[in-house]
């Protein structure tokens, strides 16, 4: 050991070096996803200097390379820690708005597909969902699911969800009179919830008379409601033989005024 408490040989400031390479490769991502947006002026500048210091490492790695790295390193951290989400919620708001895959209208993401799409850390996720939900871009939808909303739709709940969508297919005939209902489980992976969610869907669709099920059988469409047949009005036939001429009417008044007639 020197004077100053460090470890003076080379073994050892090469295993610090291995340490602070492997935090600095975690950190790059969340760093560099926070860069691209305006607000992060400081990290722009800060992220190519800690590229240059993790390409140039030095073999073996001294003192003078693990005490650059370190200060780079606190600089990163402090300035993540300075953010208050600002950036990752923009960014979630720039991808709902151009819906991409994933994150259409009616979506249901987590928190942890978040953080791993945005490369950004759990902490910055939930502040930033926290501004999102206030804002409206995103709805809570259970205690770690959120739902990007539908324009012009009121909100739902995960089962209010699956019991419209059930409704909407029952009334267009992808599910018919008879025909047995997908099982609560598969229905759960389809929606991306719990078989409790289903169930609460599925009751409520139960309770107006949609479907029906017992014991041991599967959930099966009942009565699904049809539109009303629009009757076509009859127009008045022609003459064919003479087309200048009507057709004689034929009802009960014409016919005994047609009979009192003289001659």
């Amino acid at each position: 050991m020197t004077k100053s408490g460090y470890p003076n040989s080379p073994g050892a400031w090469e295993r610090g070096a291995d340490r602070l390479h492997a935090l600095a490769e975690e950190l790059l991502p969340h760093a560099s996803a926070h860069a691209r947006n305006a607000d992060s002026r400081h990290l722009q500048q800060v992220i190519p200097a800690l590229r240059a210091t993790l390409h140039n490492r030095p073999r073996p790695a001294g003192i003078e390379h693990v005490m650059v790295l370190a200060g780079q390193l606190r600089t990163v951290i402090r300035l993540l820690q300075q953010d208050p989400g600002d950036g990752v919620a923009e960014m979630i708001s720039r991808t709902i708005a151009m819906g991409k895959a994933g994150y259409t209208p009616g979506s249901f993401v987590t928190q942890e597909q978040l953080s791993k799409d945005f490369a950004a850390s759990r902490s910055l996720i939930q502040r930033a969902v926290g501004l999102l939900v206030h804002k409206g871009v995103l709805e809570l939808a259970g205690k770690r699911r959120l739902r990007v909303p539908v324009p012009g739709e009121p909100y739902r709940t995960v089962p209010e969800h699956i019991a419209q969508r059930l409704r909407e297919r029952i009334a267009s005939g992808v599910y018919r009179d008879g025909q047995a209902l997908p099982s609560r489980r598969t229905l759960a992976q389809e929606f991306g919830c719990s078989t409790t969610a289903v169930a609460r869907a599925l009751a409520d669709v139960r309770a107006e008379g949609l479907v029906a099920w017992t014991r041991g059988r599967p959930v099966t469409v009942i009565n699904p409601p049809r539109a009303p047949r629009r009757l076509t009005p009859i127009a008045p036939v022609a003459n064919v033989a003479n087309p200048s001429r009507p057709v004689q009417d034929l009802s009960l008044p014409a016919l005994g005024a047609v009979c009192a007639e003289p001659g």
